[in-house]
């Protein structure tokens, strides 16, 4: 009925074609991203050069101002896909685990390879629970029947119930 009323006239099938190129055109015309968003995507895509090209030297120089600047951002590294190497070049430079770190065996000592490594078996397990699917149930059954007889009784529903199944 509507879809005839919109055909029958003219007038507000044009409005609705011409508003409706207006959008796609207007659409296709603006910047994907904003001037915010441009220069962060850009700061995002410096430092996983950084974290990709990084040399010892420069992440020792970083590791004495900021002694927490390996577990400030292995999780970037991690992100990246580039855990396992920035672990491996702090390696000789991180020996202490950070405080609120509470490794399995406190006679070894810290290793950021194994840091890195619990920290992506962890996120891997947790993104594998928080989008886990339970299996679908093949199959459903409710029903139910009721019955008059000096008084009103009711059965049946969702999941149960007698009757019939299906």
């Amino acid at each position: 009925l509507a879809v005839g009323y919109f055909i029958d006239d003219y007038s507000y099938s044009a409005g609705l074609f011409l508003a409706t190129v207006a959008l796609l055109v207007f659409g296709w015309l603006m910047p994907k991203k904003g001037p915010f968003g441009t220069a962060k995507y850009a700061e995002i895509l410096g430092f996983r050069e950084f974290v990709r090209t990084a040399e010892i030297d420069r992440l020792k120089v970083l590791v004495d101002e900021n002694p927490h600047y390996f577990e400030e951002t292995i999780a970037y590294a991690i992100v990246f896909g580039l855990g396992e190497r920035w672990a491996e070049k702090f390696k000789d430079l991180i020996t202490e685990p950070p405080e609120w770190y509470d490794g399995r065996n406190p006679h070894h000592s810290f290793s950021t390879v194994l840091f890195a490594d619990n920290m992506m078996s962890s996120m891997h397990r947790m993104n594998r629970d928080l989008n886990y699917q339970a299996p679908s149930q093949s199959s459903w059954s409710g029903g139910g029947g009721s019955s008059f007889g000096g008084g009103f009784s009711s059965g049946g529903g969702f999941g149960g119930g007698g009757g019939s199944s299906w």
